[in-house]
């Protein structure tokens, strides 16, 4: 009884360090998520006063945000 109680603790562990490997693996990755490359990409703080004209489309990843001009 007491080596069929160490197997299923020692497959308990297995499965529990598996599982914190594969989530750290998917992390690391960046999970579905992927970053732009912005190291040339620069910010200027300023307040828009008005807008001449714009051109939007839908984001090809599908979040609700719009592209454009």
């Amino acid at each position: 009884m007491k080596e069929k109680s160490k197997v299923s603790h020692l497959a308990i562990e297995l499965a529990v360090l598996l599982a914190a490997l594969v989530m750290l693996l998917y992390l690391s990755e960046g999970g579905l998520y992927r970053r732009y490359v912005t190291d040339t990409l620069r910010y200027v703080r300023a307040v828009v006063l008005e807008v001449e004209s714009e051109t939007l489309s839908d984001s090809e990843l599908k979040t609700g945000q719009k592209l454009g001009e």
